[in-house]
């Protein structure tokens, strides 16, 4: 819906949704309800970053524009003392049992990594991390925070994190979804695979949009469609194909 427009043969675009609104997606009108709930500046702040930038072999190829990605993070984010970083490889891996304890308590995480989608069991669709693999199920049963808690957005710069089932189309369970259900009220995740070079762009765009005050606080997360859009619009002044743009979505309010 977010891409409808009128486009020529060549993909250009001419006249689309893009250019007036800003979308967001929602799986359940639950989600809705979930994001009236207001958010003070003074609420709890932390920020928590995991990357991959070798991939898993075997399993994905290495992701090197991640450690760009972490570099705008550490540049735009206010307090640097609230950014929590897990750099997987293959000679440190990252935690899941820590990073589910750090999902409890964070206002923003952000997920540089290959991302796998289970059509055949939602809750088997997991976030390829060098120390296994974090499935949707463990999300929600070990990563969920106490309602009311500073949880507030998750972003999933990672392959497929919000494909569906064309098979199932009332079936909503897709990683980005599964955050929700986590407790996180915004969300950001693709469609499809995303180029490597276009990830650190759209979060280097995003992450300066959303901390342009110079305050760390939950509150900046309120912002996450605008950022996102207007990290879109960079991706296409930048004469990216429709392609590549078209894959990042934002769940929630």
């Amino acid at each position: 819906m977010h891409a409808a427009g009128i486009y020529t043969h060549d993909g250009g675009a001419e006249n689309t949704l893009f250019d007036y609104a800003i979308s967001s997606y929602c799986s359940t009108p639950q989600d809705l309800l979930g994001s009236l709930r207001p958010v003070s500046e003074t609420d709890s702040f932390a920020m928590v970053a995991i990357i991959e930038p070798e991939g898993i072999p075997g399993r994905a190829g290495p992701l090197p524009n991640t450690i760009t990605e972490l570099a705008h993070i550490r540049a735009h984010i206010p307090h640097k003392d609230k950014l929590i970083e897990h750099i997987g490889s293959q000679k440190t891996s990252s935690s899941t049992t820590k990073i589910l304890d750090d999902l409890k308590q964070a206002s923003i995480v952000h997920f540089g990594c290959h991302g796998q989608q289970s059509q055949h069991n939602p809750l088997e669709s997991c976030l390829l991390l060098s120390d296994g693999a974090l499935t949707i199920s463990r999300i929600i049963r070990e990563g969920n925070g106490k309602p009311g808690d500073t949880v507030r957005l998750a972003y999933l710069n990672a392959c497929q994190t919000a494909t569906g089932d064309e098979k199932r189309p009332d079936e909503g369970l897709t990683l980005a979804a599964s955050m929700m259900f986590a407790g996180f009220k915004s969300v950001i995740g693709t469609m499809w695979s995303i180029h490597d070079a276009d990830a650190p762009v759209v979060a280097d765009v995003f992450y300066r949009y959303i901390f342009r005050n110079g305050t760390g606080s939950p509150a900046a997360a309120k912002d996450a469609a605008k950022g996102l859009h207007l990290a879109v619009a960079e991706l296409r002044s930048r004469g990216r194909p429709l392609r590549n743009w078209v894959p990042f979505i934002h769940f929630g309010v």
